[in-house]
């Protein structure tokens, strides 16, 4: 795995990455190529730095941060206790999730951080793309998604207009039908694959990449666009991830676009919980290979850094060195359950919830007040966003330069005229090289966090540099 995690971290922007995937041809099954990218305050890989943080992205002070999803009686909401969404090793319940650790809800002089404990924290995750075998027929698909907690009823989101859901070209990409469990809920596509993009098959490069605008003082503005190979194909606005308060609704509030500073992430992994592993249709040493990661932002809305003043993350996280170092440890609490060992933290009190539990060993932390029940049996929780097997990255063989970047002009989009997502058609693009501003050839792992200008911001790899080997 390689990540940026506490070293470069961007807030909105476009990212685009060109690659080519490991395996023989487009029926290979079995690996789990991705890029994507998680809010700062979760370390991919370290499982209780990602209790109670990932996927939130929400900034309310309701039932939407509590464990389960539920009262604390444990009496409902109704689509929290049952969904036919759901699935049986969940008890068909729609949340597992510890809560948000880090709540809108926070206690004043709790343990949180910052700027205050009003705002609601998190480690959300949007994803360039994780490629797999298409499961309804030949051929490969590249699935492109954001994921959100806490979760609408059913793990719905709003696809009845273009302009808080569209896919671009149907005949190529098409809405994923998975849309959650109890441990995320994802807006998502699924785009085909050429042929040629194997190792395998020619080892052609594409490029993927998504376009995402937070403005927490509009959040209804908010959106993420996603392309492959320079075209369009995936778009959702905040209009798909507000408030489940109707009837038969969750309760929950708006789920934001995320506005956390997020870090960047590549790996090769094989799981048998992303699609089944066949042998028979893998070879190996197989290699994901990395030409470039580019990131941009638009002119005068700069802002780059794993700690900005808005949404800080460093002195939280050397308030807890031992979660973000130690990759063992799974769970962020003292106690621990079959499978997890506890950082030896616990979660904030929450001013909405009249207790707190340790998840994990199903215990109470404080009295429970006079007016209300016993605590309810929680779940165990999944703490980490990927139970993969990651693979050592061999950084002697990457290369230190780069080719200059593409330029940056944006065609305008139909639904955000004052705010164009960005369309990067290379052909189009490379003839206008005269408008992008300042670049920086950065060698792979350099600490990245500030001497970057306008919209060029980030670039590592090189042509034929290999991410990841098996």
């Amino acid at each position: 795995m390689l990540q940026s995690w506490n070293k470069f971290c961007f807030t909105s922007g476009y990212i685009e990455v060109s690659l080519s995937l490991p395996g023989p041809n487009e029926e290979t099954q079995g690996y789990w190529p991705g890029v994507w990218t998680m809010g700062n305050l979760g370390r991919p890989g370290y499982g209780a730095t990602t209790d109670g943080t990932w996927p939130y992205s929400y900034d309310a002070c309701d039932v939407g941060t509590f464990p389960n999803q539920t009262w604390s009686n444990h009496s409902g909401p109704a689509a929290a206790l049952h969904t036919d969404q759901g699935r049986a090793k969940y008890n068909f319940e729609l949340s597992w999730l510890a809560g948000q650790k880090l709540s809108a809800c926070t206690c004043p002089g709790e343990d949180h951080p910052g700027p205050d404990v009003s705002k609601g924290r998190g480690a959300p995750e949007i994803d360039v793309l994780e490629a797999q075998k298409n499961k309804l027929g030949p051929g490969a698909k590249v699935s492109q998604s954001a994921q959100f907690a806490p979760f609408s009823h059913d793990y719905v989101y709003d696809n009845t207009t273009a302009t808080s859901f569209n896919i671009f070209n149907a005949a190529i990409t098409q809405a994923n039908t998975y849309h959650g469990s109890a441990v995320q809920q994802a807006v998502s596509g699924l785009t085909d694959l050429p042929p040629s993009i194997f190792n395998g098959t020619g080892g052609q490069f594409s490029t993927f990449g998504f376009e995402y605008w937070a403005n927490p003082k509009n959040r209804p503005e908010g959106y993420i666009e996603w392309q492959v190979g320079g075209t369009p194909s995936l778009y959702m606005s905040a209009a798909a991830v507000t408030a489940d308060q109707g009837v038969g609704g969750s309760g929950v509030s708006d789920r934001l676009i995320p506005e956390e500073p997020m870090s960047i992430v590549l790996n090769l992994a094989i799981s048998e919980s992303f699609q089944n592993v066949d042998l028979t249709s893998m070879t190996f040493p197989a290699e994901l290979l990395i030409d470039y990661v580019r990131v941009y932002q638009r002119d005068g809305h700069e802002n780059v850094g794993c700690n900005p003043k808005d949404y800080p993350t460093t002195d939280y996280i050397n308030r807890h060195l031992d979660a973000y170092t130690n990759a063992n440890l799974t769970g962020w609490n003292t106690g621990t359950s079959a499978g997890t060992a506890g950082a030896g933290y616990s979660f904030p009190k929450n001013s909405m919830f009249s207790f707190t539990y340790n998840p994990r060993t199903r215990g109470l932390i404080s009295s429970p007040s006079p007016r209300t029940q016993p605590p309810p049996t929680l779940h165990p929780t999944v703490v980490a966003p990927y139970p993969v097997i990651i693979f050592p990255y061999n950084e002697s063989q990457s290369s230190h330069h780069l080719i200059h970047p593409p330029p940056c002009t944006r065609p305008l989009h139909p639904y955000h005229p004052h705010h164009p997502p960005l369309h990067l058609s290379p052909p189009r693009l490379r003839k206008h090289q005269h408008t992008c501003s300042a670049t920086l050839s950065l060698p792979l792992r350099s600490n990245v966090t500030n001497h970057l200008s306008s919209r060029t911001l980030l670039q590592f790899g090189a042509l034929g540099a290999k991410q990841a080997s098996v």
